[in-house]
């Protein structure tokens, strides 16, 4: 009887929808088609594109920086972080679901050249071989994966079910005192590893061999046409002996570039500075001497300078690695509450620490360690808000037509101490925390889109009757 009622439910929509097609809709689609672009050709010229604009950008520092909460770690969602600017983009966590959220809420991934992971597992990595396909795509023409070691191996392993012909990927394994660094900000790793890690044997050996396939299954791709093995089967190649997962956290210390005040043009005129390179000069922080011998310094003329915000990326996923936090304390200390500098202190630190770390004594005491002005951000289960607002689309609509086989979801909207996906913190400008961007779930909105549909409703009232007779 379900099956019945299922399947004549999957009937209605189906129908519903063809109807709502045009002939001509259809031939435009046709002509997308074949119009749609063969070869790689298109992805070399945004590459192009791509590359010039980082090379003009890369001359200044970005007036504009936002954190955005792409994921909240809630259940069906991943935990990531997007930082974006008027130029370049950054990743913190690439967990299975970030294509989708960053596709669903219109988050361009175009100027995406740096991802940084916390950890190596799935739920951190999971999401990287859909959106490196997407990137590649885009035109992106490199992207360095930040991480603990082992993380280049993973991608490499990847190719194997993942084409990426036209991207450069390079892995940086992040080991302490070592730092990325570019016109926009400076990023600190800061590993953090127990102390009981897997042993070799007396003999250097790590177990038994374990056998690879390195089987090249593109290469008719690029006119062999046959799959080529670089190695001959059961040879010794094609035999490694697999090294133990490390247990490894990295955790990124990150602060902005200081960006000079703002040149207020006003004053400038109130001073006489004429239109032409001296504005320039003012801009850049150098005073000026007018024609009639007037000087002008810059920062009579400029808003403060902005010198930086600072904030933090940690993980700790059990309390093993706690206790190594609690050892690095001091490490943390010269960013907290008792900073020497006030341009130390934390403006943001965002938590991928899961519920049962979280709420430990021990680690709330760690945040409790932080200024007052510090905003937490906290991404993990607790958050009951995915941001995954197309799938509670389909699913009322669904629900429409039979309300036991598509049943409501029961995820509702962020409540007040959840964070919700799409949530913003302005650092340049400093704007402080928002969620006027956080997604809702409209049900009222999604039965009106359907009921739109030509000739839905009364298929609807043909199904129900036929629901009815069922039971």
């Amino acid at each position: 009887m379900i099956r019945g009622i299922f399947l004549k439910s999957v009937y209605v929509v189906l129908v519903g929808r063809s109807r709502n097609y045009s002939k001509s809709a259809a031939d435009n689609l046709k002509d997308l088609l074949l119009k749609m672009p063969r070869d790689t050709k298109h992805i070399h010229e945004a590459q192009k594109h791509r590359i010039r604009i980082r090379e003009k950008g890369s001359k200044y520092i970005p007036g504009t920086v936002n954190l955005q909460v792409l994921g909240t770690g809630a259940p069906g969602s991943p935990a990531c972080v997007y930082i974006f600017t008027d130029q370049s983009r950054y990743l913190f966590n690439c967990g299975e679901g970030t294509q989708r959220l960053a596709h669903e809420h219109k988050t361009k991934l175009a100027r995406l050249e740096h991802i940084f992971m916390t950890q190596t597992t799935w739920r951190h990595i999971g999401g990287l071989p859909g959106l490196s396909l997407t990137i590649q795509d885009a035109g992106v023409p490199e992207v360095t994966l930040h991480g603990p070691p082992g993380l280049g191996e993973i991608f490499q392993a990847m190719k194997r079910f993942v084409v990426l012909r036209e991207l450069k990927v390079n892995a940086i394994e992040c080991e302490p005192g070592y730092f990325y660094e570019d016109n926009v900000m400076r990023v600190d790793y800061v590993p953090i590893v127990p102390r009981n890690q897997p042993q070799a044997t007396a003999n250097g050996d790590w177990g038994e061999p374990m056998s690879v396939d390195d089987t090249d299954y593109y290469s008719h791709e690029r006119g062999s046409g046959q799959t080529t093995r670089k190695s001959s089967p059961g040879s010794d190649s094609q035999r490694i002996r697999q090294k133990p997962i490390e247990k490894y956290v990295v955790a990124y210390i990150c602060k902005l570039k200081p960006r000079p005040g703002v040149l207020c043009l006003e004053k400038c005129v109130d001073r006489g500075v004429p239109p032409g390179p001296l504005l320039g000069q003012l801009k850049n922080g150098i005073d000026v001497t007018l024609p009639n011998g007037t000087v002008v310094k810059a920062n009579d003329v400029r808003g403060p300078d902005d010198k930086g915000p600072l904030f933090i990326f940690i993980d700790i996923p059990d309390k093993e690695y706690l206790q190594v936090l609690q050892e690095k304390r001091q490490l943390f200390e010269k960013y907290q509450a008792t900073a020497n500098d006030e341009e130390n202190i934390a403006a943001v630190v965002v938590h991928f620490t899961p519920v049962e770390v979280a709420e430990k004594a021990e680690y709330r005491e760690f945040m409790e360690k932080f200024s007052p002005s510090t905003k937490h951000i906290i991404l993990n289960e607790k958050n009951n808000s995915s941001g995954n607002i197309s799938v509670h689309r389909i699913q009322w609509q669904l629900n429409q037509l039979n309300d036991l086989v598509f049943p409501i979801l029961s995820e509702t909207n962020a409540t007040e101490n959840s964070v919700p996906s799409m949530a913003n913190y302005g650092l340049r400008p400093r704007k402080g925390y928002d969620t006027n961007l956080e997604p809702k779930i409209v049900q009222e909105e999604y039965i009106e889109e359907i009921l739109k549909v030509p000739g839905f409703s009364e298929a609807l009232t043909v199904l129900k009757n036929q629901q009815r007779d069922y039971l």
